[in-house]
């Protein structure tokens, strides 16, 4: 991934999403990133300041507290399932345009409903790794 083709992405697919998210729910819609150079770059940054995209600040190294990390887990287990090996960039994003929509609602709500207990075992941790 680069800060460009992220860019790319966040244009094409997120903003919209943003936009409706905010229509749907309100002004307290935020965005999460991790700290990958891509989310970090100026060209992103100076993007979605303009588009007024309100941003969580988020710990390095912090998979325990970003479910999408789950849910990629579950992508790459579909991904391997595959009857043909994705060989390019263009293989990958149809692939992941076809399994996508496939992900259930329930599952994506069960990964936001796991955050509370996640954040609490985080600071039973005393913020370390909690291997979730």
């Amino acid at each position: 991934m680069t800060a460009a083709r992220y860019l790319e992405t966040v244009k094409k697919h997120f903003i919209p999403f943003y936009r409706r998210m905010v229509r749907k729910y309100g002004l307290d819609v935020v965005m999460q990133e991790d700290n990958a150079s891509w989310h970090k770059a100026k060209l992103v940054t100076s993007y979605l300041d303009r588009q007024r995209v309100k941003r969580l600040r988020w710990p390095a190294q912090s998979p325990d507290l970003s479910p999408i990390e789950n849910l990629w887990k579950q992508i790459k287990i579909m991904l391997g399932k595959r009857r043909h090996r994705i060989k390019n960039i263009g293989m990958m994003e149809r692939a992941l345009e076809e399994i996508w929509p496939t992900i259930s609602k329930e599952s994506m709500l069960k990964l936001n409903a796991s955050m509370s207990k996640r954040l609490n075992l985080c600071i039973k941790n005393k913020g370390g790794s909690i291997k979730y």
